[in-house]
C-alpha cells in the first residue's frame, strides 16, 4: 500500500495532516464459487481451510528478504503448470502475473520426443535434462519402452538438452522477462531477479537465466527456517513455506493484539499480584 497526502507520497501517513488522502493498492480477487468448492473438497477429507493466500505473495515471503524487496527485485517461480512473476519496489509488490507455462511443458516435450509415459518422461527430464550450451562430459543414455524394458533408442545428453530442454526453458524465461519489462516504471528494471520453483532446479537453468535477463540472477533461498531439514527448504517447496510463515506471523500478530488489550493487561497484573502474595 502506498499513501499520498495532498499529492505527496508516503509509506506511512500516520501523524501527518492534510486535506486529501489517496491510497494505491493491489487488489487480488478470486471467484467465490471456486473458493467455496475448495472448502467443500477439503471438508470431504476432514480438513478445514483457514485462509487463502495469493501464491506469488506467499512464495516471496519465503524467498525474498526485506532488503531485496525494499531495493527492488523480481521473483520468478517456475512451477509445474505455471510460472509466477512478481515485481517488488520499496518493500511492496507492484506487479504480478502468472504464465501458463512451466516445468510440465518440458516434460510433455520429452514425452512427445521419446514416446514415453508422463511419469517416465519426468524421470528422464530430472536425470538427464539440462540447459547447458556445452557439457564438460557428453554422455549417452538409453530409453526403453514397454513392460519388458526393450531398448528403443540411444540419445546423447547434449542433443537432448539442446533440442528439447533448452528451447522450452528459454521460452519460459523470455515470457517472464516480457512481463517484468512491461511492469518497469520509466524503463527502470528491478535490481535483481530471484529464481525459485521446481523447474529452476534443472541443470544450467540459472546460467541460462543469467544470459536472458539484463540483471543479476540469484538463486532464491528459503529463509526463516533454521530448524527444519534441507529437503523441506527446496525451491519447489517455497510456496508452502511462505504460507506457513504468513500464518505464523498472523498468529503472533493476533497474540500481540490480545496481550495489548486493557483487559489482558489487568488480568496479567492480577496474576502477578497473586504470585507475589503466594
Amino acid at each position: 500500500v502506498t499513501y499520498h497526502v495532498d499529492g505527496q507520497r508516503f509509506s506511512n501517513p500516520e501523524g501527518l495532516s492534510g486535506t486529501r488522502l489517496d491510497v494505491d493498492v493491489m487488489i487480488v480477487a478470486a471467484r467465490r464459487q471456486v473458493t467455496d468448492l475448495l472448502r467443500k473438497a477439503a471438508a470431504y477429507g476432514d480438513y478445514r481451510i483457514k485462509n487463502f493466500y495469493y501464491r506469488p505473495l506467499a512464495t516471496s515471503r519465503a524467498v525474498l528478504s526485506n532488503e531485496e524487496m525494499a531495493q527492488g527485485a523480481c521473483l520468478v517461480d517456475v512451477g509445474g503448470r505455471h510460472t509466477d512473476v512478481a515485481v517488488f519496489k520499496e518493500g511492496k509488490m507492484i506487479h504480478s502475473s502468472t504464465l501458463a507455462i512451466g516445468g510440465e511443458d518440458i516434460t510433455c516435450d520429452t514425452r512427445s520426443l521419446l514416446g514415453l509415459s508422463q511419469s517416465e518422461a519426468e524421470k528422464i527430464k530430472l536425470r538427464f535434462g539440462h540447459c547447458n550450451s556445452s557439457l564438460e562430459k557428453d554422455t549417452e543414455f538409453q530409453v526403453t519402452s514397454g513392460s519388458d524394458g526393450e531398448l528403443w533408442r540411444t540419445i546423447r545428453k547434449s542433443e537432448f538438452g539442446h533440442d528439447v530442454i533448452q528451447p522450452r526453458a528459454e521460452e519460459i524465461l523470455e515470457e517472464a522477462l516480457t512481463v517484468i519489462c512491461g511492469a518497469a516504471e520509466n524503463g527502470q528494471l528491478p535490481g535483481e531477479m530471484v529464481l525459485t520453483g521446481g523447474g529452476s532446479q534443472l541443470d544450467g537453468f540459472r546460467n541460462l537465466a543469467a544470459a536472458v535477463f539484463p540483471m543479476p540472477v540469484v538463486k532464491g533461498m528459503n529463509a526463516g527456517f533454521e530448524n527444519i531439514d534441507e529437503l523441506s527448504t527446496r525451491p519447489d517447496h517455497s510456496t508452502v513455506l511462505g504460507m506457513a510463515l504468513l500464518d505464523i506471523e498472523q498468529r503472533l500478530s493476533r497474540r500481540e493484539d490480545v496481550m495489548d488489550n486493557p483487559l489482558s493487561r489487568w488480568c496479567g497484573k492480577l496474576i502477578r499480584m497473586i504470585h507475589t502474595v503466594m
